[in-house]
C-alpha cells in the first residue's frame, strides 16, 4: 500500500482486524500507543565578595585575605502524555501486512474459500430495516407479494413469464404467503455490493462499523454511493452456478434436520434472494471499505471534468 496516500474510510470492522493483528504481533493487539515528552530546567546564581584582613597577636602579627561565596538555584520540570487511539492506523498496518505478505486477491478468478479478496468498483448500501414498516400496511403488503411472486417464480423464458403475467398480478401463492409471513420474523441487514464489470461482490455490514449511518447515505445518495470504493472482505460464499456440491450437502444436512429443516431448506433460498445475497453475487464478510482520497487539483485550464 503507498505510504504517502490518504484513505477515507466508510467501514471498518474493529474486532475482527483485531483478531488479525494480534496474530502478526507477538505481542498481541495494540490498543493504545502513549507519547510522552518532559523538560528539566536549572539555574544557578553565584555571589562571591573577599577583603584583606589583619589580625593582631600576642605573639606576632599576622595578614590574609577572607572570601565568602553565597549562591541559589532554580529547579522547574514539565511533562505531558499524549495518548493515541490506533483504530485507523491499525486499519492501515493490517493492509500493509496483508500486502507485504501477498495474501490480498485482486482478481476473482483466482479466489478461494477463505481468501481476503479486494475488489474496487461501484458501492451500492441499502438498509434493509427501512421495509419492516411496509410488510405491516396491508395495501403495499399485496402489492409486494404480486411483485414477490413474480421475481421469485419467474419463468424461465421470456414467452412463458408474459404468459403468466396477468396470473401473477391476480393471486399470489400459498408459497409466497409463507415467504410474506417470514420476511417480517427475518433480520433485516444493512447491505451492501461491489460491482466491477460483470463480477458483483454482497456482504451485510454492522451497524457500528459504519463511519457515519446508512439513513445519511440513503439522504445523500440513494442506493448507489458516488465514486469508486474498495472492499477488503474474506469470500464465504460463491455465486450458485460454482456452488452445486455445497447445495446437495445442504440439501442432506437439511433433510437430516426432520421435516422442519426440509422446510427452511425450500424457503431459506427465497429468503436470502429477496433479503440477502443474489444468486450471481460472490459473498464475503467485510473488514474495510474505503477510498483513496485524490490529490489536489491546481486552479489551472486543464482541470478534471469531475471538479465544480
Amino acid at each position: 500500500m503507498k505510504n504517502d496516500s490518504v484513505f477515507d474510510f466508510l467501514y471498518c470492522d474493529t474486532q475482527r482486524i483485531a483478531s488479525f493483528l494480534s496474530q502478526f504481533d507477538d505481542s498481541g493487539h495494540l490498543q493504545q500507543v502513549i507519547q510522552r515528552e518532559s523538560a528539566t530546567r536549572s539555574t544557578d546564581r553565584k555571589l562571591k565578595f573577599g577583603g584583606d584582613a589583619k589580625l593582631s597577636l600576642i605573639a606576632a602579627g599576622a595578614s590574609g585575605n577572607v572570601e565568602a561565596e553565597r549562591g541559589t538555584s532554580d529547579e522547574g520540570s514539565e511533562a505531558s502524555d499524549r495518548v493515541y487511539d490506533p483504530l485507523w492506523a491499525n486499519a492501515r498496518t493490517f493492509l500493509d501486512y496483508l500486502d507485504a505478505a501477498k495474501l490480498v486477491v485482486r482478481e476473482v478468478t483466482s479466489i478461494r474459500m477463505g481468501t481476503f479478496l479486494l475488489i474496487s468498483g461501484v458501492l451500492s448500501v441499502f438498509d434493509m430495516s427501512l421495509l419492516r414498516k411496509v410488510w405491516e400496511d396491508k395495501p403495499l403488503a399485496d402489492i409486494l407479494k404480486k411483485y414477490i411472486a413474480g421475481t421469485v417464480s419467474q419463468p424461465p423464458n421470456r414467452e412463458q413469464r408474459r404468459a403468466s403475467r396477468n396470473h401473477v398480478q391476480t393471486s399470489a401463492s400459498p408459497e409466497i404467503d409463507i415467504v410474506f409471513a417470514l420476511l417480517k420474523l427475518m433480520p433485516h441487514a444493512i447491505a451492501a455490493s461491489i460491482r466491477s464489470d460483470d463480477v458483483s461482490v454482497w456482504c451485510s455490514l454492522a451497524s457500528n462499523g459504519l463511519v457515519g449511518s446508512s439513513s445519511d447515505i440513503l439522504l445523500k445518495h440513494g442506493f448507489r454511493v458516488a465514486g469508486t470504493w474498495n472492499m477488503l472482505g474474506i469470500v464465504d460464499a460463491f455465486p450458485e452456478t460454482h456452488a452445486s456440491n455445497f447445495d446437495n450437502d445442504a440439501a442432506g444436512d437439511a433433510l437430516s434436520l426432520g421435516t422442519m429443516g426440509a422446510m427452511v431448506h425450500e424457503l431459506g433460498p427465497k429468503v436470502r434472494e429477496l433479503l440477502g445475497r443474489p444468486g450471481n453475487a460472490i459473498g464475503v464478510t467485510p473488514l474495510l471499505i474505503f477510498r483513496e482520497v485524490p490529490v489536489a487539483i491546481s486552479q489551472s485550464s486543464e482541470q478534471s471534468k469531475d471538479t465544480l
